[in-house]
């Protein structure tokens, strides 16, 4: 498992994660390769973010996927608290490895939530929009990805962004402490 790759295999084919071989048929540019790397990785949703881009429209994946929460200062706690797991990814968008690690961490969030993964939640922080939101989360290296229990930060997930890996991260995570809603009495014992 390694960071999304792309490897030309011969002139037309393509190996994509090291899983998988994809005829490509399109051109040489950059605009090209992303739309066919996007429609490879995304399905459907894929499909219609590599159309936008073809004409020339600007393609935001993570803000267009109701999978992913983007968040900030406003909202972090929140919807940290409100997840029994809540998986975060801290990133630059000029970072290389964060633009490589885009689109397995959406699909990975598209995935649990097809799957119906109750209690989990994938969520965004631009660190160079929410300077102080990412310095509060110690946030040293990009990208970072935290995972986040009953509103508490657990773990650090440090191996390679792969979709699985971070699904089975989140998917793993402990269950979070219950909080009783009543206060005990002599009697309730």
């Amino acid at each position: 498992m390694g960071l999304f790759t792309c490897a030309v295999v011969g002139s037309s084919k393509y190996l994509l994660n090291d899983e998988e071989v994809k005829d490509y048929t399109g051109g040489r540019s950059e605009k090209d390769l992303v739309s066919f790397m996007l429609e490879a990785l995304l399905d459907e949703e894929g499909v219609e973010m590599a159309k936008k881009l073809k004409k020339g429209e600007e393609v935001a994946p993570f803000l267009q996927s109701r999978a992913i929460k983007q968040l900030g200062m406003k909202n972090f706690n929140r919807f940290i608290g409100e997840r029994d797991a809540a998986m975060v990814f801290f990133y630059q968008p000029d970072c290389l490895y964060c633009n490589a690690a885009k689109p397995h961490f959406l699909k990975a969030a598209k995935m649990a939530r097809m799957n119906g993964a109750k209690g989990r939640g994938y969520g965004i922080v631009d660190c160079s929009k929410e300077i102080d939101l990412c310095m509060g989360q110690l946030v040293q290296k990009y990208p970072t990805f935290k995972l986040y229990v009953g509103g508490k930060f657990l773990s650090t997930f440090d191996e390679p962004p792969h979709f699985e890996a971070i699904r089975q991260f989140v998917e793993n995570a402990p269950e979070a402490p219950t909080v009783l809603s009543k206060k005990l009495t002599r009697e309730d014992l």
